[in-house]
């Protein structure tokens, strides 16, 4: 959402700021993926969040070796705003007005 603020606060066209918020997530989708050759949270934690065991055994990996999904994000985190400072400079082409950023 930050980068869909920060994109229509920068570009004076909303067709613009719309390609350029869609562009800027793709980079940062490209970094988190280079970063954890992931994009589902099974493949990330080895826990199926489906199921109760799945939880429960989250829950212990939690206690014993600390919060995956938040050291994760607290690693990735400079990676992701560069990212998406790279995408937000970029001026994309569009042969058509975006509808919208999803």
């Amino acid at each position: 959402m930050a980068v869909g603020a920060e994109s229509f606060r920068n570009c004076g066209n909303i067709d613009q700021a719309i390609a350029t918020t869609i562009h800027a997530t793709q980079d940062i989708m490209q970094s988190f993926i280079n970063r954890t050759k992931a994009t589902d949270c099974f493949d990330i934690t080895g826990c199926n969040f489906m199921n109760f065991s799945g939880l429960i055994k989250l829950g212990l990996k939690t206690i014993l070796k600390g919060n995956i999904c938040f050291k994760l994000a607290e690693d990735w985190a400079p990676n992701a705003i560069e990212s998406a400072i790279k995408g937000l400079s970029k001026k994309p082409d569009f042969n058509e007005a975006p509808v919208n950023c999803a």
